[in-house]
């Protein structure tokens, strides 16, 4: 029997009998394209290696279900593309947790005075923010604070991006002109803040 030129129907009936030259044909067939797939939104070439050996397998375990499936491309490509979103959420909780482990080590590291100033600067940066017009303080909380982009804050406020922007120039200029009357505390925060 010639392999290479049967049917993807005709693959997956084998496969579902366990024919290992059927898995490999369909795995010399597909692993290239579920892992150009996977690497084109993980961006790490292990991580998308591991999305074809993992779909491979579920591949391989599926048997007599496999005789359900009508497009094996496409089933293969939402296999791929589940699999993909798993290992994205798994790095993003993985590294929430690492942020996390991070500071608080970070945090457990620092003497008792390195706090007490950390206080202080957020003290000092929550009254200047505290002191900026209302608006300056939405668009400043939203984008600095909060992580939003212009645009996003220019929809929430009802405002044009370019006002938004205006905003927060005005906003990022008043907090140094504030901040530098405390310039012995508040050279680490400037430099922290990016302001």
């Amino acid at each position: 029997m010639t392999y290479n030129k049967l049917e993807d129907s005709q693959l997956l009936v084998l496969l579902s009998q366990k024919n290992e030259r059927a898995f490999d044909i369909v795995f010399e067939k597909y692993r290239h394209k579920i892992y150009t797939f996977s690497v084109s939104i993980l961006h790490e070439p292990a991580l998308a290696q591991d999305v074809v050996q993992d779909v491979m397998i579920k591949l391989w375990q599926m048997e007599e279900r496999l005789l359900e499936v009508k497009n094996l491309d496409q089933w293969l490509r939402v296999m791929t593309r589940n699999r993909t979103i798993d290992i994205l959420r798994s790095k993003k909780h993985m590294s929430d947790q690492l942020s996390y482990f991070s500071c608080e080590e970070q945090l457990r590291d620092n003497t008792t005075q390195e706090q007490i100033l950390y206080k202080d600067l957020q003290h000092i940066l929550n009254r200047a923010i505290a002191g900026l017009p209302i608006q300056q303080q939405r668009v400043y909380q939203l984008i600095e604070v909060e992580g939003f982009n212009n645009k996003e804050v220019a929809n929430e406020l009802g405002l044009t991006p370019a006002t938004v922007q205006t905003h927060l120039k005005l906003a990022r200029r008043k907090l140094r002109a504030y901040l530098l009357k405390y310039s012995d505390k508040t050279i680490c925060l400037l430099l922290l803040l990016f302001i």
